[in-house]
């Protein structure tokens, strides 16, 4: 038996309907062919564990449940909270003093983030198993590392950036959402906790690096996200496909491409239809409304979606880290068009794999081309899977050295 791996989490994987869901899958998927030994640990109230997670880990999932059960739990539970109230609130005005107003308003301290119950679960369960590889999951979980032995090998992958990720949605006109978002410093303190980061994306480590310019660092290293490549029949249809997750970049995404892009679109191609499927759909209120749309709801296998279009878009205008989405459609061999956002972290190895433009005229005019005729269309088609296959390979390289 290879090395015992143990990777925490704050949510179960399943059903994976998100892309942090899927990069941990596919994260657990490797490590399992690299004959190491993978448990999960998941924090939550009122978790019930997925089947096909306890398959997927062998029934090596551990839960700790965040609710207080005795009467002395829910003494030490609310005498913690209030604790940490105290403590990030000085936290919080050290965030004003530091950084200024914007940056108090819409980024929280790690103590914010930080669980005594956490902690207090982590000891027991490390009392009982040892482990030689520990995987954190997001830089605000890093203090959970100080748990376990110095002999653990200590890993945080990362997912995304974390510093000011609510300018982007300031920038964008839109209002931040309730999501991770540090000062450069506190992201630098939680991956100071880490032997090895794992970052998603080359701008990601780069960025990383940054941060430790003239600081002790760990060891950063691009570990991208692993897709299986499965290549569809073409269906040869008109339809376009839009796949996403409730997240406000998506919806601000297929709006922007509704309004300046898919009604003179449709003028130009009234065969053509806009599919849109995902638990986007659970709020189609907020996508506005036009002819020849859609709704494909939340589908159990994300390929049902893919099999009903050749073509699918990625038009968020906002965002950090790799776009999972973008890759998910390369690796079905399906025509991807997508912004400049949208690409991140396969940007630089596009050579006519894909489309890329923010601008909405070369949208309309990539799109009616590809809606007009099979040679381009197939173009694309034939060499979408080459990106997927050459992210796959430096990921399983740069896990494995990093191990």
């Amino acid at each position: 038996m290879g090395k015992k791996v143990l990777i925490v989490s704050t949510f179960d994987i399943y059903p994976a309907d998100a892309g942090n869901k899927l990069r941990i899958i596919s994260v657990s998927e490797q490590l399992k062919k690299m004959g190491l030994q993978v448990h999960f640990l998941i924090f939550g109230v009122g978790i019930k564990v997925h089947e096909a997670t306890a398959q997927l880990y062998e029934g090596n999932v551990f839960v700790a449940n965040s609710s207080a059960t005795t009467f002395s739990a829910s003494v030490i539970f609310k005498v913690s909270t209030a604790r940490k109230l105290v403590c990030t609130f000085f936290a919080r005005l050290k965030i004003l003093l530091e950084f200024g107003l914007t940056s108090f308003r819409f980024n929280k301290p790690l103590r914010h983030y930080q669980y005594s119950h956490h902690s207090a679960f982590i000891k027991e369960h490390t009392s009982k198993n040892s482990y030689d590889v520990v995987i954190v999951n997001y830089a605000i979980n890093a203090y959970l590392l100080r748990l376990f032995p110095r002999s653990t090998l200590k890993i945080i992958d990362t997912h995304d950036v974390l510093t000011d990720r609510f300018k982007e949605y300031v920038q964008q006109g839109l209002k931040p959402t309730d999501w991770y978002s540090l000062t450069p410093k506190e992201e630098r303190e939680a991956l100071s906790e880490a032997d090895v980061v794992w970052a998603i994306t080359q701008e990601d480590q780069l960025f990383f690096e940054r941060l430790f310019f003239s600081t002790r660092s760990p060891r950063i290293v691009e570990v991208g996200y692993l897709t299986k490549i499965n290549r569809l029949e073409p269906s040869q249809s008109q339809d376009i496909l839009f796949v996403g997750s409730g997240n406000p970049i998506n919806f601000h995404g297929i709006n922007w491409f509704i309004e300046s892009i898919w009604k003179d679109l449709k003028q130009q191609c009234p065969d053509a239809q806009l599919l849109i499927a995902g638990s986007i759909c659970d709020e189609k209120e907020k996508i506005r409304s036009l002819s020849g749309i859609f709704f494909l709801g939340r589908l159990q296998h994300v390929e049902e979606a893919y099999a009903q279009a050749d073509i699918c878009i990625n038009p968020m205008q906002m965002g950090t880290g790799l776009k999972i989405k973008s890759v998910e459609a390369l690796s079905f061999g399906k025509v991807l068009l997508t912004t400049s956002a949208g690409a991140t972290g396969i940007r630089h190895l596009n050579d006519s794999h894909f489309f890329c433009s923010d601008e909405s005229g070369e949208w309309r005019k990539e799109l009616v081309e590809i809606l007009g005729g099979t040679k381009k269309r197939s173009m694309y088609m034939i060499k979408s899977v080459e990106i997927v296959e050459s992210l796959n390979s430096l990921a399983k390289r740069n896990m494995a050295l990093s191990l």
